[in-house]
């Protein structure tokens, strides 16, 4: 996936509203953020998998700098906060991760055929709308009125230029 998006879309507003992850520790987050790096390179794309395999959990220490004690005890942390979840075969995989990869998906198929399909009226996408004449408003053209940035009210005396300011 990284060849094709290198980078990561990522929300800290998401990141720290999400209750889960306010719950665990802040080695427990570090482990997270490190295994969202590596499901962003993986194939399918969320999982935790290196080379198509799952990770072990001494891989994964590895891949991570934990120790492998620790990196169990973190993920036990992480699952049972809820955090990431598992598919049948028990891999780890993140749910908004792959949610957000199914959404681009979809919008660059439908960016391919010309947008969004429940848009589009007509069977022929045109490339611009140049030929197409805009209507006037009631007839006339639409302009803007300049407005006056300085106001001088009647009141306050004008200063000439041979007039002292002040004295």
């Amino acid at each position: 996936m990284t060849a094709e998006q290198p980078w990561l879309k990522f929300y800290p507003t998401d990141w720290r509203a999400d209750q889960g992850l306010r719950v665990v520790s802040l080695a427990a987050r570090g482990l997270w953020i490190e295994c969202m790096c590596i499901m962003h390179e993986a194939d399918p794309y969320g999982h935790l998998v290196v080379n198509g395999r799952p990770v072990t959990d001494t891989q994964l220490a590895l891949l991570t700098g934990a120790s492998p004690d620790q990196l169990a005890a973190l993920l036990t942390e992480l699952e049972l906060a809820g955090v990431f979840s598992r598919n049948s075969k028990g891999v780890i995989y993140s749910r908004r991760m792959t949610r957000d990869h199914k959404k681009a998906q979809t919008a660059r198929k439908n960016g391919k055929s010309g947008g969004n399909p429940s848009l589009c009226s007509e069977k022929e996408n045109s490339a611009s709308d140049k030929g197409r004449v805009k209507r006037r408003v009631k007839g006339r053209d639409n302009t803007q009125r300049p407005e006056a940035r300085i106001q001088i009210s009647p009141q306050t005396p004008q200063r000439g230029p041979g007039m002292m300011m002040g004295l």
